[in-house]
């Protein structure tokens, strides 16, 4: 099997996106250059060359310096709400494994012999419909 290795990837993701850049398969020269962005994107991260976080955040400084986008245009995705929520549920759930929340909290039920986790779903789903009634988050 062929493997790029460290030094491998990062030359051929700039001959990627030389390659991109250079050939005339598209008129308009900036979406040859975010092809190149993506093609060279690709290539390190499954090459294993950087880290996924530091290829994804590689990708926006780029593509301003690249002159696809502008820097606020760039970033512009990293600040929606979604992604925010998607990383606070994520560093949540991390922080409640590290400190061992959900072996406590299933644990005693098993050692009543069998899982209640119908009854602890409940429990946690009219916990948050409860919640949500009082904070007049949703509207009817």
């Amino acid at each position: 099997m062929f493997r790029l290795g460290q030094a491998g990837a990062p030359i051929l993701s700039v001959v990627l996106f030389g390659a991109a850049v250079a050939a005339p398969w598209h008129p308009d020269p900036a979406i040859r250059r975010a092809t190149g962005i993506v093609l060279a994107a690709l290539v390190l991260w499954i090459g294993e060359a950087a880290p996924l976080g530091v290829v994804a955040l590689g990708i926006p400084v780029a593509a301003t310096l690249c002159g696809v986008l502008k820097w606020t245009e760039a970033l512009s995705a990293w600040g929606d709400p979604i992604v925010f929520l998607f990383l606070g549920t994520f560093l949540l759930a991390r922080a409640l494994e590290k400190h061992g929340v959900f072996d406590r909290l299933i644990a005693p039920r098993h050692d009543r012999g069998g899982g209640d986790a119908g009854r602890l779903s409940l429990l946690v789903l009219a916990f948050f419909r409860e919640r949500s009634r009082r904070c007049r988050t949703t509207r009817r």
